[in-house]
């Protein structure tokens, strides 16, 4: 991998907050639901979701030394979120035997509004982890 790429870190990060995340919400649908129902499953499962994308933001942003520059820190964040969209859709329709439509659908449903709000945050994670390191060193 060439340091400094961050469409490799894209990719890195989305896969393994992709994997943590697909692991987390198999145990929020088969445990936390049937108990808590959807939204109180998907705000309990949230702040998981965001330590771990935060972290492994962190690490891949090291080990890909993505240069502290907003424009390569929001394409790297952008990136990842359109290949973690476009997986929870094929997910949703290999898993859910959903069409397009129905899972573009359930995406905008009201009762997912947290975990769109978490994954605008998984995307905007590079720049915050730059934001936050340019006011660490000041």
């Amino acid at each position: 991998m060439r340091r400094g790429n961050w469409i490799a870190a894209a990719i890195v990060y989305f896969a393994i907050v992709f994997a943590a995340g697909f692991m987390l919400g198999t145990l929020r649908v088969m445990v936390l639901e049937p108990q808590m129902g959807r939204v109180s499953a998907v705000l309990a499962e949230l702040p998981f979701m965001l330590v771990i994308s935060f972290v492994v933001c962190r690490f891949v942003v090291k080990w890909c030394a993505v240069p502290e520059r907003f424009l390569q820190r929001f394409a790297m964040g952008a990136l990842a979120l359109l290949l973690l969209i476009a997986a929870e859709i094929v997910v949703a329709m290999t898993l859910g035997a959903e069409s397009l439509g129905t899972a573009l659908v359930q995406m905008t449903d009201p009762a997912n509004w947290a975990g769109l709000a978490g994954q605008a945050l998984f995307g905007v994670m590079p720049v915050l982890i730059l934001v936050r390191r340019a006011r660490l060193s000041h």
